[in-house]
């Protein structure tokens, strides 16, 4: 992953939390992640913040 694509989730997640990091946008390609990825990624990301 590229330097560049983790500060744009860092601050997707300073500025909106777990819903700052869902896309916003229609179309283009389906999600790398699962569903259960997804929700597994959320929850290391929130007992991560102090």
């Amino acid at each position: 992953m590229s330097r560049s694509t983790t500060r744009r989730w860092a601050l997707a997640w300073n500025d909106g939390g777990v819903k700052g990091l869902r896309p916003r946008f229609g179309g283009g390609q389906p999600p790398k992640l699962t569903p259960q990825q997804w929700n597994e990624l959320c929850d290391v990301l929130k007992e991560e913040q102090p």
